[in-house]
């Protein structure tokens, strides 16, 4: 995660920085209602980055992304089970999943970490290796995964959990993410 972490830190600054002097331009200009806007902006902006002590930010939603991805290869069993479901809602938590309702602004804060981590998979070596590094796969085998990985995270796991709709709206924004950045977006997904 540091990879993700270390290349947006320069703009989470600046984007905290222009939220924070916005935010104070329309106190200034008593503005209640752009003001409360931009303040739900401020707090999704602070809650999916939170700043560690040594002043760096940690994305929560790549995060729980992350951690829900390595819930797939947990042995779901009877002893395992109550565990890995309160693993499964703390993932949910980082996400921001419970905290929509009471803050719209999330759902952008969805919409840029979906753009970004699709990218991030096309861009990143790592992603691109078939086999311990031996070659690269091209790059619609590069969508067909990324694809796999939105349907696993989004669809299949909280399935798995009886929590079929939970993430609805982020496999929403994964989808169009995916959309933009995939030439042949719909025959990858009927494949």
């Amino acid at each position: 995660m540091n990879l993700f972490e270390n290349k947006n830190q320069k703009q989470l600054s600046a984007r905290n920085k222009q939220l924070q002097k916005e935010l104070a331009q329309l106190k200034d200009n008593y503005q209640k209602d752009a003001s409360l806007i931009h303040q739900q902006e401020l707090d999704a902006f602070f809650f999916r980055y939170q700043q560690n002590q040594d002043g760096t930010f940690q994305d929560r939603f790549m995060e729980g992304w992350m951690l829900i991805k390595v819930l797939e290869h947990q042995t779901f069993n009877w002893f395992t089970k109550n565990r890995i479901t309160k693993e499964f809602h703390l993932c949910l938590e980082q996400l921001g999943i419970y905290q929509i309702k009471k803050n719209p602004a999330i759902y952008q804060q969805w919409q840029e970490f979906s753009n970004f981590y699709v990218t991030c998979c096309f861009q990143d070596p790592t992603f691109r290796n078939a086999l311990f590094g031996m070659g690269n796969v091209g790059d619609e085998n590069v969508a067909k995964r990324v694809f796999h990985e939105i349907t696993l995270v989004t669809i299949q796991l909280p399935e798995k959990f009886h929590e079929d709709d939970v993430l609805h709206s982020l496999y929403e924004c994964m989808i169009q993410a995916f959309y933009s950045n995939v030439k042949n977006a719909e025959q990858i997904m009927t494949d």
